[in-house]
């Protein structure tokens, strides 16, 4: 099953040197950075969107400003309203982003859950400034082992040792409505006025598009209006915090 994504990553991730890590304690060194920066400098590449197996599932999403009312017009519209829950993100390595590859640990209730989202489609269509659909490696193990085979070092430690950029706690009302999951996150830093999410969830790159038209469909019902340039939590959370790191995703295409 990783085989295929590993594959899409060596198309991205490029670096001097290879050694084998252990799995269970693996730490990323210093080897995003050379004298001229050109590691950390990277254009897209189209080679990055590999075939799926069976259990991968790609997230399409696109953000949006969240309506008045959003749960009254959810129900009356035949949607249900599935309840409510925080969470937070925390965000490492600047290098990986500067590649649209995003390295997080989500913590529920005091459990945590490892994930690196790689884009997963050839066509890249954005909200907001982002990429919207998505590959997602889940597990630490899956994780250091997918970036270890694309000629990442690694030494003692975790992925915990990596250094952060970005910790957002977020309150997330969930509902669903025509099979599309919608989700509005209010997020605990000034300047975030809140996004709506809709996403579905597809098996097949070539049910991307289908997936797009059913959150467009969605997004008609609710009179939702996009984003616009902010994006959601992180893009904001970057654009009002980060501007080095803004200037760089820029740059590589990242963003707009």
């Amino acid at each position: 099953m990783l085989l295929k994504l590993l594959q899409s990553l060596s198309a991205v991730l490029t670096t001097s040197s290879h050694v084998n890590p252990s799995l269970h304690h693996p730490k990323l060194v210093s080897l995003f950075s050379t004298n001229d920066g050109n590691n950390f400098k990277h254009k897209l590449s189209s080679n990055l969107f590999p075939p799926l197996d069976d259990d991968e599932m790609i997230e399409v999403e696109r953000k949006f400003v969240v309506p008045l009312d959003i749960a009254s017009k959810v129900l009356q519209l035949g949607g249900t309203q599935i309840g409510s829950i925080t969470f937070t993100d925390t965000y490492y390595e600047e290098a990986l982003a500067a590649r649209d590859i995003w390295l997080r640990e989500r913590t529920t209730n005091d459990e945590s859950c490892w994930e690196l989202k790689v884009p997963a489609s050839t066509t890249r269509i954005k909200s907001g400034g982002e990429t919207t659909a998505f590959t997602e490696i889940i597990g630490p193990e899956q994780i250091v082992d997918a970036l270890n085979r694309n000629n990442y070092k690694f030494t003692a430690g975790s992925l915990s040792d990596l250094p952060p950029f970005a910790t957002l706690t977020t309150t997330r009302r969930k509902f669903n409505l025509d099979d599309v999951s919608i989700d509005c996150d209010e997020a605990d830093f000034d300047g975030f006025a809140g996004v709506m999410e809709l996403e579905v969830l597809v098996s097949s790159d070539v049910e991307i598009a289908g997936a797009r038209a059913s959150i467009a469909a969605v997004a008609e019902k609710l009179n939702a209006t996009d984003v616009g340039n902010t994006g959601g939590k992180l893009e904001s959370f970057i654009r009002l915090k980060k501007p080095t790191l803004l200037a760089t995703l820029i740059e590589n295409g990242v963003l707009n």
